[in-house]
């Protein structure tokens, strides 16, 4: 789903494992899904930690806090259980003035099947790919990790 590549870290103060007053963590993903509209109504978002079912897909965001969403919002995959047919990660929204750059915003679980494939990889597979790929700002050419070669910034 997604691997680290790069992260650092600024600590607040002396204590090297206290507070951070900055960080940023560099991702290689295989998908970036574009969260669907409907989810985010005039700027405000319609749940906050509700699930929501389509079709065969049962999905449980939750935001972070209550602020309202005023850029588009993308789900990055980071971890599958494939016995569960689950996979979880955050949510993310772009940061203005800043290419392939994203901060978290919440995070989410999305479970279901649609024939022999869970819903989500169909989502990824038509949306997540090809969104990835036209907000990342590099590819990594990883032989071992040929799937995550899109690489975005999380602040």
């Amino acid at each position: 789903m997604a691997r680290i590549i790069d992260a650092w870290t600024k600590p607040a103060g002396k204590d090297p494992l206290g507070q951070l007053s900055a960080g940023s963590i560099k991702v290689a993903s295989s998908a970036l899904v574009p969260l669907d509209p409907s989810y985010v109504k005039g700027g405000a978002r319609c749940f906050d930690g509700v699930s929501c079912t389509h079709g065969n897909r049962f999905t449980l965001i939750v935001f972070d806090t209550a602020d309202e969403v005023t850029r588009p919002v993308y789900l990055l995959p980071l971890v599958e259980h494939e016995a569960k047919h689950i996979v979880e990660g955050i949510a993310v929204e772009e940061v203005e003035g800043h290419k392939a750059t994203f901060s978290r915003i919440g995070h989410f679980s999305a479970e279901g099947r649609l024939g022999s494939k869970d819903v989500l990889h169909v989502d990824m597979e038509l949306d997540g790919s090809a969104t990835a790929a036209s907000l990342c700002a590099e590819e990594d050419q990883d032989p071992e990790h040929p799937e995550q070669r899109y690489v975005i910034t999380l602040i």
